[in-house]
């Protein structure tokens, strides 16, 4: 009886482990990694990228208009647009990309080995399908999406970010729903006013 204590209580702090671990690294209502830990998979990605000489793109999201949900529907059924955008979102990539929740309603993926074109065929279809999602009785969201690649746009991820950010703005004030991929023409984000 004293062994199977023991043991039992080794399986408790195991499980507790595996519990606090999963609540570190993923955000608790979608379920996506949060934004540290998908930073720190991000840098992996790009030394071994950079290490084979191949390309990765980086794609930000952002739900447009979200805050009218908020407003108009309340933060359940906010929450309940974001759970389901998080699942259709993690569902629809392959299972080397990685995806996390940069804050609010803004997503980030990195697609490894993936170019610009095919980066920009992939969210596009991402952003086609979360213009069909059913959540309850709620009017249908969109997404707006911005891609920046390494290492044409950038060799770290602090310029990767901020240009795929700045290709999210762009898209978001060019009237939103819409795919934009980073070029020179495209201004880098400041203390701009975010557009929602």
């Amino acid at each position: 009886i004293e062994m199977l204590r023991a043991v039992a209580d080794q399986a408790a702090i195991s499980i507790s482990k595996a519990q606090l671990w999963e609540m570190a690294i993923n955000d608790s209502l979608t379920g996506l990694h949060v934004r540290r830990y998908f930073m720190a998979k991000l840098q992996d990605e790009i030394h071994r990228t950079q290490r084979y000489k191949k390309s990765l793109s980086v794609v930000m999201g952002d739900l447009d208009k979200f805050k009218s949900i908020n407003d108009n529907y309340g933060h359940t059924n906010g929450d309940n647009v974001l759970k389901a955008v998080g699942t259709y979102l993690q569902s629809s990539i392959r299972d080397v990309d990685s995806i996390g929740r940069y804050g609010g309603e803004e997503f980030i993926m990195f697609l490894p080995e993936t170019g610009s074109a095919a980066a920009y065929i992939l969210a596009d279809r991402l952003r086609k399908g979360v213009a069909q999602l059913e959540v309850g009785n709620l009017p249908a969201v969109t997404i707006s999406l911005g891609i920046a690649t390494f290492p044409d746009d950038g060799k770290s991820i602090e310029e990767l970010v901020q240009k795929a950010d700045a290709a999210l703005y762009a898209a978001k004030e060019n009237g939103r729903d819409q795919v934009v991929i980073y070029n020179e023409d495209i201004p880098l984000p400041d203390n701009r006013e975010l557009i929602t």
